[in-house]
């Protein structure tokens, strides 16, 4: 139950120790994730609250790997994209929350030598009416550069 107080202002929940947090434009979903310790390692998991059911925490991404940064899609109420390290560096993901599914987007590092998603600035946006995303990545020397990631191939 979220509670109100006079100024509008409403607490949905308190929050743990987190990087992303991302509210949906198309419903009332809000998604965060937090570090959590799984098999004595700290990771982060991702959860959301949904506020059609007065606030009910979800289990969005629970997984073994560092999944953070979540990014609601702004087409698609089904689809989140996020930055996992599961393929063994940081690559951005989609997940269709309906079935479970999971895509691997960017393979940094691989296609593109010397680029990483790094701590600072894990934004990621949807664009091209769902079809692209954009996010922030860094070289190895340090520079920063904004990248568009298709996900039509």
């Amino acid at each position: 139950m979220f509670t109100s107080f006079a100024d509008g202002v409403t607490l949905i929940t308190n929050l743990p120790v987190f990087r992303g947090l991302d509210a949906s434009r198309i419903n009332e979903m809000v998604v965060v994730d937090h570090l959590q310790v799984f098999d004595d390692l700290p990771v982060y998991h991702i959860f959301g609250f949904d506020g059609s059911r007065g606030g009910q925490k979800v289990d969005v991404l629970v997984s073994q790997w560092n999944d953070s940064a979540p990014s609601l899609s702004s087409f698609d109420p089904t689809r989140m994209a996020f930055v996992s390290e599961r393929s063994g560096i940081p690559q951005i993901w989609t997940l269709d929350m309906l079935t479970g599914a999971l895509h691997q987007v960017t393979f940094l590092g691989v296609s593109q030598p010397g680029m990483r998603i790094t701590d600072f600035g894990m934004g990621i946006s949807w664009t091209d009416n769902g079809g692209a995303l954009v996010f922030p990545v860094t070289d190895t020397s340090g520079s920063r550069a904004l990248v568009k990631a298709s996900m039509v191939h």
